[in-house]
């Protein structure tokens, strides 16, 4: 009888991995077969169908422990630690168009997120849990980033997440009876925040949203999807759970459809049976419910939102790919073929990118402004809107080197006409400041916004939909 499973078991990988090879899937991720020995396989998942099925199936049962995954969701590229009945316990790296999966005699990687600009894995250091620990993917070389609070019983829930513009790895731990959250900035080193709040105000399953620079979590105590934010601790509700919510199945993580503005959660019911909801955190609603909801760990959300560059001081950088050209106002600047570009001068900048498995794709368009101020200091001022477009709300996030400046908003619509002024914008020096855009009674259509730097002859200009 055994024998009969196994063999049908593995009929069932196989046929599934001929019908899904030529689908696309949103969401990737790893399965295992927990009543036999030899199956398990990579994944792939239609949230919006309940569509799962095998696309790559490994040979022996593969064990991923405590949700030891991250992804390039750019390059289409999983990352884990796993050991099988054929391989042991390491740090591998899997190609999900080809295939191809490389193994590393790399281990103890744990609470691993992925930093696309610098195509590096952050991750905890599982022997300890008293340090951030970085791998360089281009020279497989490890070193210790800094050290943070220690945990006695590792990471809450395997809760942790990634702004990779501010470059802050965010994760969540218990102490006593309290709840603790640490913001560990990568480029400083050091832990720039760390809050404390009661386990009824716990916010977990904390997801990063590119498009708006948001971060969304669940709080159980509210039934609520929240807006939250991992410095302070706070949060604000934005949508209900589903009614037949009882908690997460199994400690799986939540991901964010930035395209669709989905938070995208598998959970479990009151009988324990596995369901998945897709919920819309700017309308409120459920857009999709899954009843059945298949037990493999969700990769992550795959090709769904824009690639934003990142601006540092005067240096604008893609994520990282295999080819760059690099493109000022819609012109192709010859010779710009480098991961970043060092901006001469002011306008939108764009990269055309090859990725790892040969697509061509082209960035988002950052505004970038170089002004001179009095004192002859250069003052290094851009902007990006995102989502754009957008429906009710988005984030004009400000980023300003050398200077404190006070920002004038003033937002246009096609007949140049002033529709809307916001003044003093405080933002700090050397600073990332957030601006939320409210729609308020603004129509659907075309609009153009102005940033306007006090007392510097400045304008940094950009334009946006409403729909």
């Amino acid at each position: 009888m055994k024998k009969i499973f196994l063999f049908l078991s593995v009929l069932w990988i196989l046929f599934f991995s001929e019908k899904c090879s030529a689908q696309n899937y949103s969401i990737y991720g790893l399965w295992k077969c927990n009543t036999c020995s030899d199956s398990s396989c990579l994944m792939g998942y239609d949230y919006t169908t309940g569509i799962c099925d095998s696309v790559m199936p490994f040979r022996g049962r593969m064990v991923v422990p405590n949700f030891d995954l991250a992804s390039d969701p750019f390059n289409d590229r999983l990352f884990f630690r796993s050991f099988s009945d054929s391989m042991p316990d390491g740090f591998r790296i899997l190609d999900i168009p080809t295939h191809d999966l490389w193994d590393t005699s790399l281990f103890v990687f744990d609470e691993m997120e992925y930093d696309a600009y610098h195509n590096r894995i952050i991750y905890m250091n599982a022997t300890s849990w008293s340090s951030l620990m970085v791998l360089d993917l281009s020279s497989f070389q490890i070193s210790t980033l800094c050290a943070v609070p220690e945990q006695q019983s590792g990471i809450w829930n395997f809760d942790r997440t990634f702004n990779p513009f501010s470059q802050e790895y965010v994760y969540t731990y218990d102490s006593a009876n309290f709840i603790h959250y640490i913001v560990v900035n990568i480029n400083s080193r050091q832990v720039i925040s760390s809050s404390v709040v009661n386990p009824s105000d716990l916010v977990k399953n904390v997801v990063y949203d590119y498009q708006t620079n948001s971060f969304y979590g669940i709080n159980d105590q509210a039934r609520r999807v929240v807006l939250f934010d991992p410095h302070t601790g706070n949060y604000q509700p934005v949508a209900s759970l589903p009614a037949d919510y009882s908690g997460l199945y199994n400690s799986e993580r939540s991901e964010f459809d930035c395209a669709n503005h989905r938070y995208i959660m598998p959970y479990g019911d009151a009988q324990n049976k596995r369901r998945c909801a897709a919920i819309n955190v700017l309308t409120g609603n459920t857009d999709y419910y899954i009843s059945s909801f298949p037990g493999f760990m969700l990769g992550s959300i795959f090709g769904c939102c824009d690639i934003i560059p990142l601006v540092s001081g005067d240096t604008v950088t893609s994520v990282y790919a295999k080819a760059y050209q690099w493109y000022l106002n819609g012109n192709l600047l010859p010779g710009d073929t480098l991961q970043s570009i060092v901006a001469g001068s002011s306008g939108l900048y764009k990269c055309s990118i090859t990725t790892l498995d040969n697509r061509n794709i082209f960035t988002a368009e950052v505004n970038f402004s170089i002004a001179q101020i009095r004192d002859n200091h250069n003052l290094i001022f851009s902007s990006i809107l995102a989502p754009n477009p957008f429906h009710a709300t988005a984030t004009l996030s400000i980023i300003v080197q050398n200077a404190l400046v006070d920002c004038q908003l003033k937002i246009y619509n096609t007949l140049g006409v002033l529709v809307r002024e916001e003044k003093r914008l405080n933002i700090s020096p050397d600073s990332h400041g957030d601006y939320t855009l409210q729609r308020d009674g603004l129509n659907d259509g075309l609009y153009f916004y102005e940033l306007r730097a006090d007392n510097y002859e400045h304008i940094s200009s950009g334009k946006f939909i409403i729909e």
